[in-house]
């Protein structure tokens, strides 16, 4: 059984008084019988000191082996918690982030268990001393007084760490974001109540993901220099392909429902590789001129198309074409030019039955 030393001098006064009073009475006080009125008076002799441990003190006070008297170099703890600052009056070097918590856990209502202090940036750790981790230095004479040793800390609490009863505290960044999301959770019930027609909500979405879809899709043609739009369901070449210009290096529109090749072609200026094959082409709407007039052209599959007449004079003129490829098409003549010294391309048009 432990005692402090005011307690040990008015139970020594006090048995000393007794005893010599026991010669008139019948009362038979013993040491022991003594402790609890000891105990009682003597709590109001004592200083204030601070007893820590991990272990709670018995129903009389006394202390448990290993308890520790705090001694001297008494500081405070500022506690912030949310909009809330808490002082917390500490009187040992020795007092551990345990009792803090548990402190805490009184004051705020936030279990200990969902606690989490920090100072200084570093996670504190229960066991070990707040003085130490907090980084304390001794008190020595003529140190400054106790309100200017000061440590802060920082609570944060996690969910459902709020305990029976007690209200959740919120930071002002939790506030600002539930604001927030409050903000954005009515902008979408204002949406949905003013288009409350579930087509045409399926109409929007779908369209909001083809936009993103379209803005990948041109992303990958920048990144390759490939126009891959093969059996895409046009009818139509896009405008954004003619915006690409010298980007450009193979085009691909196979399996389509193209109609019409414009002079917007030319800007294509370093393609090498163009493939209309499978497409309504006629001769009338496509741009000849421009087509035939790109510098690095080498290869154009025109096959099965809507081809019918003579084709256009301008093909000869192909700088540094190689192959043109022409089947299923009803041609019924070629140019004279093709025979030049300037066109040494190959020309399949196996329905017609001849290679020049």
């Amino acid at each position: 059984m432990w005692l402090s030393s005011d307690e040990m001098r008015y139970l020594f006064g006090l048995s000393g008084n007794l005893s010599q009073r026991r010669a008139n009475s019948s009362l038979n006080l013993s040491f022991v019988n003594l402790l609890p009125v000891a105990r009682a008076h003597s709590c109001l002799l004592r200083p204030r000191c601070t007893l820590h441990h991990s272990a709670r003190s018995g129903p009389l006070g006394e202390m448990a082996p290993g308890l520790v008297a705090a001694g001297g170099g008494s500081f405070t703890v500022e506690v912030k918690y949310g909009k809330e600052k808490l002082e917390v009056s500490v009187e040992s070097r020795t007092v551990t982030v345990a009792w803090l918590m548990e402190t805490l856990e009184e004051k705020t209502g936030v279990l200990r268990k969902h606690q989490k202090l920090i100072c200084k940036g570093k996670v504190l750790e229960a066991k070990r001393a707040i003085a130490e981790q907090a980084g304390l230095k001794a008190a020595t004479e003529g140190s400054a007084s106790t309100s200017a040793r000061k440590v802060t800390v920082m609570l944060m609490s996690s969910a459902g760490g709020g305990g029976a009863g007690a209200q959740s505290q919120q930071t002002a960044g939790q506030v600002a974001l539930l604001a927030s999301r409050a903000a954005k959770a009515a902008a979408l019930a204002a949406s949905h109540s003013a288009t409350d027609d579930a087509t045409d909500v399926k109409q929007r979405s779908g369209a909001g993901a083809g936009a993103a879809a379209a803005a990948a899709r041109r992303s990958a043609w920048v990144k390759t220099g490939i126009v891959g739009l093969r059996g895409s369901g046009i009818d139509a070449i896009p405008e954004e392909v003619w915006a690409l210009g010298e980007g450009v290096r193979v085009a691909d529109f196979y399996g389509n429902h193209i109609t019409a090749v414009p002079i917007a072609v030319a800007s294509l200026v370093a393609v090498t590789r163009i493939r209309l094959a499978h497409n309504r082409l006629t001769i009338p709407t496509v741009a000849w001129e421009a087509l035939f007039t790109l510098p690095h052209l080498t290869l154009l599959d025109l096959d099965d198309n809507a081809l019918i007449g003579p084709l256009p004079a301008c093909v000869g003129r192909a700088a540094k074409l190689e192959a043109l490829s022409l089947d299923g098409n009803e041609l019924t003549e070629l140019p004279p030019e093709i025979g030049g010294t300037s066109a040494g391309f190959i020309i399949r048009v196996e329905d017609l039955g001849f290679r020049v």
